[in-house]
């Protein structure tokens, strides 16, 4: 700890806590969201969920009413905040996708 060498013991424990703190919460936080919402959430909910998507999903963009992109976007985000793919075809890397997970969530919970 050449870069503090003049803070006690128990003040680097802090410094370095009040830095790390911050990182994991960006790296696990949306693991640990997915985990809570899926305790929630049966099998047969998430089927139904399925489906409803895929029905939306078959009907062609320019017959849609703006109810039904909105309720097909609230099917996509149910799924991404539970941590199930619907839809994808596309990769991210890691922080991008860490990224998009956070902001679905906010999305989800406005």
């Amino acid at each position: 700890m050449l870069l503090l060498p003049r803070l006690s013991c128990k003040r680097r424990f802090w410094l370095l806590a009040a830095i790390a703190l911050p990182i994991l919460s960006f790296l696990w936080g949306p693991t640990l969201f997915h985990l809570v919402h899926r305790m929630g959430t049966s099998n047969s909910e998430k089927q139904t969920m399925r489906e409803r998507y895929q029905h939306l999903s078959q009907i062609k963009h320019h017959e849609k009413d703006p109810t039904e992109h909105q309720e097909q976007r609230d099917i996509y985000l149910w799924f991404h905040i539970r941590g199930w793919n619907i839809d994808e075809g596309w990769h991210e890397n890691f922080a991008t996708e860490r990224l998009r997970q956070w902001s679905e969530l906010c999305e989800y919970w406005e």
